[in-house]
Parts: C-alpha cells; structure tokens; sequence
C-alpha cells in the first residue's frame, strides 16, 4: 500500500519536472511493485533505459550525479548490462574498472546517445589494457563529421603546462 501510494508521488515529481526526484523514489519503489504495476507506469515520462557493453566485457559500472562528491559512486553490476536507466534531462558520470586496463570516465550522454546532436551511443565502451598507453592519456572515440570517418584517438587528460612544453622541446621534440 506504501510503495502504491508512492507511485502517485513518483508522477506528481514527474508532472513538476522534477526528474531527479522522481527517478531517486521509483528506484526505491520498484522492487517493492514488480508483478503488481507495469514497469513502464514506474518510469513512463523522465527516465530511460541503456544496455551497456564494453570490450572486454566484465567491467565493473558505476556512477554518480555530476554534483555528486567524487568518491560517491554507485555500483550498478558488471557489464553487459541491460535496461540501465537514467533519469532524463539529469547529468551523471560514470565510470568503468576492470582489472589490467585503464578505468574510463565518461557522461551518461555517451552511453545514451544524444540523438539532438546526431550522436549514437557508445557501444561498446572500449577499455584498453594498462600497459598500452600512459595513465595520464585517454581515449576519444571516432566519429563522422561532413562525410569524413575519424578513427579513434588518444590525448592528454589534462592541457599541457608550459613547463611540460619547454621541456618536451629541449628534448629535441618537433625535431626533424
């Protein structure tokens, strides 16, 4: 009877635009309401679901709220996931491990898509093994842009300082 009551809370959050809540309180109630609403009334109208694979296959996801502290992350299983969801219109980041690769950090955007922009999701989300690159370098995946495919690629995480600069340049860099 609670967790029925609740559903009505979850479309009055809904109906305001408050997605956040809404998704926070179905996420509670929809163990307790399996087999006796749809699943699709619990999260009709601002939520979605992904399925999420990597390559490997076996990396732990997890994610946070964008504003959320850094070291608050929830554990949401073990890829290939199915029917992950995320509250619409609410920014989170996620995060991939597995055990002898690099751990990828992305936005929820990359796995969901952002059709507004034409962007696919990510699928799979590509962890390359530790040994292949340094920590400090990610990667960025390819796409199309006016007819020409770009492959994937690597960069710094960080902007290069001018100290790093300078030395990359004594050290014969850009050297012929």
């Amino acid at each position: 009877m609670w967790a029925t009551r609740q559903l009505l809370e979850v479309h009055r959050l809904r109906d305001r635009g408050e997605n956040a809540a809404a998704f926070k309180l179905a996420t509670e109630i929809a163990p307790l309401l399996a087999g006796q609403v749809d699943e699709a009334d619990i999260w009709a109208g601002f939520s979605l679901a992904v399925d999420i694979s990597t390559d490997p296959a076996g990396a732990r996801l997890y994610r946070q709220p964008l504003d959320a502290n850094r070291d608050d992350w929830e554990d949401l299983g073990t890829t290939p996931l199915n029917g992950v969801r995320f509250p619409e219109f609410t920014t989170y980041r996620i995060r991939f491990e597995l055990d002898g690769y690099h751990p990828v950090e992305l936005l929820q955007e990359a796995v969901v898509g952002a059709q507004w922009r034409g962007q696919p999701p990510l699928s799979p989300v590509v962890m390359d093994p530790a040994d292949q690159f340094p920590a400090e370098m990610v990667r960025l995946p390819g796409f199309n842009h006016d007819l020409v495919d770009y492959d994937d690629y690597r960069m710094d995480r960080f902007e290069v300082s001018n100290r790093k600069f300078a030395a990359f340049i004594a050290a014969g860099g850009y050297a012929p």
